[in-house]
C-alpha cells in the first residue's frame, strides 16, 4: 500500500471503525511484524498500522500478496463476510545484496575466462527420394570443401 493508496483505503474504512482505541498488531509465527500498538484515528495512523504488516522492518525486506479473496457469507444484501490468504514474505537484505555481488564477481570471471571462435560450417546436402542427406558426416569434410561457393 504505497503512496496514497492508505488514503484510499482509509476512506473505505466505515466511520465507526476510524477511532477504536488502541489496536494491537498481530503477531505471525515465522515472519516478524513491527508490534506495537495503534490508535486508528487518521489517514498517518491507519498507514502506520498497516505498514506494520506491508512493510519491512530493520535490514528486512518484505513482499506481500493477497490471494483467495472470496466472499463466505453474505448476511443480508448490504453486508457480506470475505476471506482472503495474505501471503508475507520477508527475507534479510544483506543475504540478497550478498547474491548480488558473489553473482557480479561470477559473471565477470566467466567473461574474462571464455573463449570464443566463430568457425563457418559448409555441409554438402544431397536430395534424394524426397528428402534431404548430409554428405558427409564429420564437421568439415572432403566433399564439403570440394564445393566452390
Amino acid at each position: 500500500m504505497r503512496g496514497g493508496r492508505f488514503k484510499r483505503a482509509y476512506a473505505r474504512l466505515a466511520p465507526s471503525a476510524r477511532n477504536p482505541g488502541s489496536v494491537p498488531t498481530v503477531k505471525f509465527e515465522k515472519v516478524h511484524v513491527t508490534s506495537g500498538e495503534y490508535a486508528i484515528r487518521d489517514v498517518k495512523s491507519f498507514g502506520t498500522y498497516w505498514s506494520s504488516f506491508f512493510r519491512s522492518s530493520g535490514q528486512q525486506t518484505r513482499n506481500t500478496q493477497v490471494r483467495k479473496c472470496k466472499v463466505v457469507e453474505t448476511i443480508d444484501e448490504n453486508t457480506v463476510v470475505v476471506e482472503a490468504d495474505v501471503r508475507l514474505n520477508s527475507y534479510p537484505q544483506m543475504v540478497i545484496l550478498g547474491f548480488l555481488i558473489i553473482g557480479i564477481f561470477i559473471f565477470v570471471v566467466i567473461m574474462l575466462l571464455q573463449k570464443r571462435e566463430t568457425v563457418p560450417l559448409r555441409k554438402l546436402l544431397v536430395y534424394d527420394d524426397g528428402r534431404w542427406y548430409i554428405a558427409e558426416g564429420e564437421f568439415q569434410g572432403a566433399a564439403d570443401g570440394a564445393v566452390e561457393a
